[in-house]
């Protein structure tokens, strides 16, 4: 199985019930949109897994140990990109107290996700 159906069959799993806040758009759409929108651009099956996965530790009891251990280093570095510091590990609240940047290391889906945001 790719990378990419992997990643597709774990979000539906762990996004199954949610819905976009204040409509009964399963959320599931929105990841499927962001995807999309990579995929016309030719991006990595990493970048694609990873936007399928972008919410999937803010929103879900997925930890980003989990998405690092089954989808490998780069979708886990892209993911952390996208979430936020306090949704991630112990450590990576302890240097948000610190007075470091609330987010992780920048990704190219943190970007992405911004204009999605932003268009939406």
């Amino acid at each position: 199985m790719s990378l990419v159906t992997e990643a597709l069959l774990f979000a539906t799993q762990h996004h199954l019930h949610q819905h976009r806040k204040g409509t009964r758009i399963p959320y599931m759409v929105h990841l499927l949109n962001v995807c999309k929108i990579l995929a016309e651009r030719d991006c990595s099956d990493e970048i694609l897994a990873a936007a399928l996965l972008h919410d999937v530790v803010e929103d879900t009891e997925v930890t980003i140990e989990e998405v690092d251990h089954l989808f490998g280093e780069e979708v886990g570095f892209l993911v952390r990109g996208a979430t936020e510091a306090d949704k991630l590990d112990k450590k990576v609240i302890e240097k948000k107290e610190a007075g470091r940047s609330g987010r992780s290391i920048p990704s190219i889906l943190y970007f992405m996700r911004a204009a999605w945001n932003s268009y939406w």
